[in-house]
This record gives C-alpha cells, structure tokens and sequence, in this order.
C-alpha cells in the first residue's frame, strides 16, 4: 500500500536569480525549506473559501466530504507573482484542507490586489511546493510542486513544473528527484538535484548523487535530463466558488445565469451542454476565459447593474472544467 505525505510550502530564496545562460538549482532534495507564516486576516479570507469549496464538494470527493471534517486546513505556501497576469501585485497560497490516503484535498488561490481571482482546488499526492523564477522567459513565474509515496519499504520523491494557462494551472514538465529503500533492504538512496538555464524552451539537467541511507551522499554524474511523462503523476484541477460580500439568499440560480449567458455572447458553445453535465459550454480561448471571469467577478461582488443588490450570498459561486483536456472548451457550472 502506498502512504501518500502532504505539507506544501513555498519557497523564493532556494531558487535565486536565474542568469540567461548558466544552469542554476531548481529544486535541491537535500535542502530544508521554511515555513510559512500567514496572518490571521489571511487565515480567514483561505479558510472561507476552503469551507465554501467542501459544503458544495467541490472536490468532487466520492464519499461526499463524510471523511473530511476540514481539521487538516493549513496554510502551506505564501508567494508574490506574478503568476497570471505580468506586471501586477499578485500573491499564490497553498493550502491542505484534507489528508486522504488516496490523494489530498489541496487548494490553491491568486489575490490579485487584495481580492480574489482564481480559487482552484486540486486531489494529488503532492506535499511541497516552491516558487520559480520565469524559466521560460514569458513574463510571469512556474510553481514546482513536490510529490511522493513510501510502500513496502521504499519511497519515490517526483518534482511537477507548473504554469497557469488560460487561467489554470497546468503541468509543463516532470522529473524523478530520489529513490530510496531505507524502509526495506537499506540497500541505499539516489537523489537528483534538478538545474535549468532559463529560456523559451528551457534547458535542465541533473546532479545525480547515491549513498547509504544513513551515509554522505557522493555525486555520480552531471549531464542533461529530459523532463518525464508530464501526466506520470496526474493532477485533477477544479475551480472553487469564489465568495461574495453579501450574506442575502440568492433569489434564482437561474437569473444568474441567463445574465451570465447574456453578458457572455457569442463566446457561448452551447447553453446545456451534455459534456459538462448540462451547464453551458464557452470556447477554451484566452480572451474568452478572461472574460468569464470578469464577468462572474462582476456578478459575485454585485457590480452588474441587472443583479439586485444583496442579491448574490455567501454560498454562491461557480467552477470551470475542461471535459476533454484539449482547451476547445470550457465548462462553466453554478451553485447557490
């Protein structure tokens, strides 16, 4: 049986300034990370939202939350951006609300100028997270997130790259970063500290290192690595509601969304779509997702002029998923 671990945190100092042409460390095993510290104001605006993600299941959880009380929740990974949108103020937190021995119920939200632009919620088997520096040079940062399970006696430590495209995070590239059987036969570990050279198409490497368990690790070799199956480790990414500031009863999910559909035009695909479970259907490009969320930004915090004021409540909110993975569409789902 695999133990799936999760802590994440987010890291700045690790990686450093990347120079144009000289390999720098991207992840180091070997080196301790610190902890975060989020403020009480912070604590509350995630936990709200994290809340709000479980009364509705957000995380498509089978057993319907029954298992996952939210006495996991804690903020793992504090960092400025820019992550989404170049040049702008932006902050990423991570968070754990439950540990499941399949996978774990992890969030991840963009403040944007002190409000909240993209709240999505992930089920992995991910435990760390650190912040890179642009390594593909388009103007905003990748996270890199740190996996593993222990089973039988031997562990596997896997690291994913991360960038947000069309306003989701989206896995780029993945490595095996150590092996060890120190639980088993003791036979020994083997730990890789991934490098890259910053570019358009990135160039990484590793520093491969092999010891006894409880030994001093010896470097074997150094040479180029070409990135693993992206999807070797799948992460299932759903979007969670955003909060409002009114706590009146919406009225009728279905005025939300006629004025929804309205706003959005012509970018709608169909208005029941069978491949998002009935709710309507948008095209999967950048502008159209960027337009969905100004418009659900603008109906949540009542700036629509056709939403009442008091109109939209604490519990509503609405997600995106891509039901086929090929960005041709998108589907946009309501909760009250």
């Amino acid at each position: 049986m695999r133990k799936a671990l999760l802590v994440f945190l987010m890291i700045f100092g690790q990686v450093g300034q990347l120079g144009h042409a000289q390999s720098k460390v991207a992840y180091d095993p070997r080196t301790s990370d610190p902890e975060p510290k989020p403020t009480a104001q912070e604590e509350k605006m995630i936990r709200g939202l994290a809340d709000a993600a479980a009364r509705k299941n957000m995380w498509q959880d089978e057993n319907k939350m029954e298992y996952c009380s939210g006495n996991d929740f804690t903020i793992q990974g504090i960092a400025p951006g820019p992550f989404l949108q170049p040049n702008t103020q932006e902050v990423l937190y991570l968070y754990t609300y439950c540990f499941n021995r399949q996978y774990n119920m992890l969030g991840l939200v963009l403040v944007r100028n002190g409000k909240v632009v993209q709240h999505h919620l992930l089920k992995s088997l991910y435990f760390k997270m650190l912040a890179l520096k642009d390594i593909n040079r388009n103007g905003v940062r990748e996270f890199l997130l740190w996996g593993g399970f222990t089973g039988t006696g031997t562990s596997e430590d896997w690291v994913t790259i991360f960038e947000y495209r069309k306003n989701i995070p989206t896995q780029l590239w993945e490595f095996e970063v150590g092996q060890d059987d120190c639980s088993g036969f003791q036979k020994g570990k083997n730990v890789n500290v991934l490098k890259v050279v910053p570019g358009k198409i990135p160039k990484f490497s590793f520093d491969q290192y092999r010891g006894k368990c409880e030994g001093k690790l010896t470097l074997i070799k150094s040479g180029a690595q070409a990135p693993d199956n992206p999807y070797g480790h799948k992460v299932e990414v759903f979007s969670g509601p955003l909060k409002a500031t009114s706590a009146s009863k919406p009225k009728s999910k279905k005025v939300f969304l006629e004025v929804f559909l309205q706003q959005m035009g012509n970018r709608v695909i169909q208005r029941q779509d069978p491949d998002c479970q009935g709710s309507p259907s948008v095209r999967g490009d950048d502008a159209t997702i960027e337009r969905v969320m100004q418009v659900m930004s603008d109906l949540l915090y009542m700036r629509n002029p056709q939403v009442p004021l008091g109109y939209v409540s604490l519990e509503a909110g609405s997600f995106l998923f891509v039901p086929d993975q090929t960005f041709r569409k998108v589907c946009v789902q309501f909760f009250e």
